[in-house]
């Protein structure tokens, strides 16, 4: 299977969780809600960084929603000369 695709299909387990974080220190405390979103895939992917591959400069949930029907592959993305700076975040 496609590594990209590999990689949203991990991301996409994640939509129907919800994070609750709390955090304190010396009696102060802070809470926040971590959520993931189909959008969200595109930065975390690093997608942003291939600057030459303008296809990426679409919609982030409809990049995301061609790596999962492998519209965009590993293969493709891997041609980008921005391709090393984004390489180790796609290791499954």
């Amino acid at each position: 299977m496609d590594k990209l695709k590999l990689c949203a299909d991990a991301f996409n387990k994640l939509f129907d969780i919800e994070y609750c974080c709390i955090i304190g220190r010396k009696g102060n405390t802070r809470e926040f809600l971590l959520m993931f979103d189909a959008y969200h895939f595109h930065h975390l992917a690093g997608l942003h960084k291939l600057s030459d591959m303008p296809e990426l400069r679409k919609n982030r949930e409809r990049v995301f929603k061609d790596v999962l029907s492998e519209k965009l592959t590993y293969e493709m993305i891997n041609k980008s000369v921005d391709f090393p700076d984004i390489e180790s975040k796609l290791i499954i």
